[in-house]
């Protein structure tokens, strides 16, 4: 019996190929699209989730309240773990981890390395995390003070196939003895390191002796993660409000307002405060996945339900000699699961065109190794639900019907037609949602690259020169001197990505326990100048001795403190008295995702690890050459670093960029499948209505007439899809679009055109049918059975 139920199912599909051609493309699509999407979805879901204790890991973070608002900080102090594992009963294990993501020369007796995954912690981060040692001492892998673990890879790159145990390396002109082998860390985790040291260097580099605290002292240095493992059952409340209990001791007058923990599966996905972060991008592309899926399921219903009526005939007939419900279900269920096995043939063939596409435009890592169980799992799992999905209810439909009933258009074939056109709305609804989204987006990119930052950044090659900290000056001289340099300047501020933040600052008329968050930026007497930023009051720099103590406040700072007439108030910041000499008008130093932060410049030429020079453009090549000349004579080891300050800024929106690539081709597939759907449809119209149009082209119809005639009806279920989207997308870009600091308004022209294309799109679909069974001979047509 299964044997012919397959027999009769091959026999369906080849004899009707351009009915199975839509489907078999349409399934294969939309396949294709949410198993990569899904597979992605799949391996954001499983950062950091491996780990056997990962419901119990959290990571401590630091809330501050600066004026009105609130911030999490991502670090806490070292003293942090040492209280708490002292201290907080409730807490199992705790290990500090400091990153130092900078690139350093490492050496291996004569030869040189560029490492820039490098990390300090202590042996019990290993008890936490299930990173295997699979050689050395696995109970104590950081053996001692001056040693190193070092990954598989890392090993490898450094000493080949010998054995890498007890071999020296030297790191910051000290000498670290290899300890330990781990595993390389995996693509899901979010700790992406080669090599640990010991968190005693840290300890002998800040020993404490008179002139500063010991790393267990300082409660003031936010630069370390802290990780913990907490006892089964226990709450982190506590802990907490230990932590914070402890921090007032030491500093009363912090402006720390808690120590939140913030669970292991959430560290990737969400901001440090709890709010979304990644998790928002997973969900859409969840959602659109689902959606993709779905839409490639009506196709399939809908012309499985409309072509019902042509197997009449079958299902009468096999009625009649005895078969029965459940025999017919299994044989309509069967050929759906056949005609989907071409269709997952096919989306395993677009996968492998696909994904190398897809990991270009999206920057996102999706695996597709062919041996992976997890790939498989995902895969069945699309492959088991798309089946029901587009097998159950045509099973159900078909072998329910009463043929007599369907013949006089009653019953469930007249029901079935209303759900038809149900779903080629809802289709529509999908695929216009994604289409004015896209746009919508599109305008937003434009709108924040071509938003004026008050800050001039053509041609401006940036240097980071901290490496030769006590050469800087000498660096920026020896620049200078090059004819294609225009102008030249230094600051300890990296553009886009932040400034140091402080709350050391007083003025008259602050408030007795007001906390205002500021960040300090040190330049030069050029620096303003040279990116050209005005000067809303005062002077800048450049009118002023170098030695004097003065300030100067952008509009945020003003505003935030309160200050009425700034110039010349006197103010002390980290209890140095000085005066504002001006206020500079409020310029973009952070990312674009942010408002502008209020901020105190300082005159202090000496304290700048960054140096912008602006050239001309058909010079930056020859600048960048001489600047690497200058570079060798203090650093021979490691590479001069740079870059341009326009691309920096093009960073800035990079992530959001890449997705709205991937909403262009999501839109398009959907709005490419649902017209597919709709093409099928139309020509089952036509070819339903064939003697209808023979007869009316007979009595006169022109060709205009009998289009308007066979599309009229399609048209109508799209302008309803639009109706309906219109508002679905106001309110989802209204909610996406507060995620950006500055944003568009949502036009309503943009509306009307962009639904005006989609309306477009499916007239042609339609018109093409429509006037092919137009143009057709109505000889022929009426001659047809």
């Amino acid at each position: 019996m299964i044997k012919n139920y397959f027999k009769i199912s091959f026999r369906n599909i080849f004899r009707k190929k351009t009915y199975s051609f839509i489907n078999v493309t349409g399934l294969g699509l939309g396949l294709a699209t949410g198993f990569i999407m899904l597979m992605w979805v799949n391996n954001e879901y499983s950062m950091n989730m491996y780990h056997t204790h990962a419901d119990r890991i959290y990571k401590i973070n630091a809330k501050l309240k600066s004026g009105s608002d609130e911030t999490v900080w991502e670090n806490t102090p070292a003293p942090v773990a040492v209280f708490a594992r002292e201290n907080i009963n409730d807490v199992e294990k705790i290990a500090r981890l400091k990153m130092d993501g900078a690139r350093q020369v490492v050496k291996y007796n004569t030869n040189v390395f560029i490492e820039d995954k490098i990390g300090y912690t202590e042996n019990e981060f290993f008890e936490i995390f299930d990173f295997p040692i699979v050689k050395g001492n696995s109970g104590q892998p950081l053996a001692g003070g001056l040693s190193v673990v070092l990954t598989e890879s890392a090993a490898k790159k450094y000493f080949g196939n010998d054995e890498p145990i007890g071999k020296v390396l030297r790191f910051k002109d000290t000498t670290f003895s290899v300890s330990a082998i781990m595993k390389d860390f995996p693509a899901n985790s979010s700790i992406q390191l080669n090599m640990l040291f010991s968190m005693d260097i840290i300890r002998i580099k800040f020993h404490g002796n008179g002139q500063w605290k010991t790393i267990e002292q300082d409660w003031g240095n936010y630069n370390y993660s802290t990780f913990c493992l907490m006892k089964k059952g226990r709450n982190t409340n506590y802990a907490s409000r230990a932590i914070l209990s402890e921090l007032r001791k030491t500093n009363p007058d912090a402006s720390i307002t808690g120590f939140p923990f913030c669970a292991l599966k959430d560290i990737y996905l969400y901001k440090a405060d709890g709010s979304e972060g990644r998790i928002i991008m997973v969900k859409i592309f969840f959602i659109i996945a689902i959606f993709v899926l779905l839409i490639a399921c009506i196709n399939y219903v809908n012309l499985v339900t409309a072509k019902a009526t042509q197997r009449i005939r079958e299902i009468s007939i096999r009625k009649i000699i005895g078969a029965q419900k459940q025999q017919l279900f299994w044989q309509f269920f069967i050929e759906a699961g056949v005609l989907l096995l071409f269709a997952a043939l096919t989306a395993l063939f677009l996968v492998g065109l696909l994904l190398p596409v897809y990991k270009q435009v999206s920057g996102n890592d999706v695996n597709y190794n062919p041996s992976d169980l997890q790939l498989w799992k995902v895969f069945f799992s699309i492959f088991g639900v798309v089946w029901i999905l587009t097998g159950l209810y045509p099973a159900l439909l078909l072998s329910s019907f009463k043929p007599l009933q369907a013949l006089q258009g009653r019953g469930i074939m007249a029901r079935a037609g209303i759900l038809r056109k149900s779903l080629v709305v809802l289709q529509f609804v999908v695929s216009i949602t994604l289409l004015l989204s896209t746009v919508f987006i599109h305008r937003q990119m434009s709108f924040v690259r071509n938003k004026d930052l008050h800050v001039n950044t053509d041609n401006v090659i940036v240097f980071p020169v901290w490496k030769i900290y006590d050469h800087v000056k000498e660096f920026k001289n020896e620049l200078k001197q090059s004819s294609h340099v225009s102008d030249i300047t230094v600051a300890n501020m990296s553009f886009f990505e932040g400034a140091n933040s402080t709350s050391d600052l007083e003025w008259t008329g602050k408030q007795k326990g007001d906390k205002l968050m500021i960040s300090q930026i040190d330049v030069d007497q050029k620096f303003l100048g040279f990116f050209h930023t005005a000067m809303k009051e005062g002077i800048d720099f450049s009118k002023t001795t170098p030695d004097a103590p003065d300030y100067i406040l952008n509009e945020t700072a003003v505003r935030k403190m309160g200050l009425k007439n700034p110039v010349g108030q006197m103010i002390k910041f980290h209890d140095r008295p000085g005066t504002v000499i001006g206020v500079v008008e409020d310029f973009h130093f952070e990312s674009l995702q942010k408002e502008i932060e209020p901020a105190l410049l300082e005159y202090a030429p000496g304290e700048g690890g960054i140096i912008y020079a602006r050239v001309q453009q058909k010079d930056a090549k020859q600048v960048i050459s001489f600047a690497q000349s200058i570079w060798r004579k203090y650093e021979a080891d490691l590479p001069m670093e740079y870059s341009f300050l326009d691309d920096q800024l093009a960073k800035q929106y990079d992530k959001e960029t890449k997705a709205s690539h991937l909403f262009d081709a999501f839109s398009l597939i959907t709005l490419f499948i649902s017209c597919l759907g709709l093409f099928g449809l139309a020509a089952y119209s036509a070819e339903r209505r064939t003697k209808e149009i023979g007869i009316r082209k007979v009595l006169g119809a022109d060709i205009r007439q009998l289009a308007a005639l066979l599309s009229k009806e399609f048209i109508l279920l799209v302008l309803i899809a639009i109706i309906i989207a219109v508002p679905i997308v106001w309110i989802g870009m209204s909610k996406l679009l507060d995620y950006f600091a500055y944003r568009i308004s949502l036009d309503w022209w943009v509306f009307l055109i962009t639904c005006a294309l989609a309306a477009l799109a499916a007239i042609i679909t339609v018109s093409f049918q429509a006037i092919k069974a137009a143009i057709a001979n109505p000889v022929k047509s009426l001659r047809t059975e």
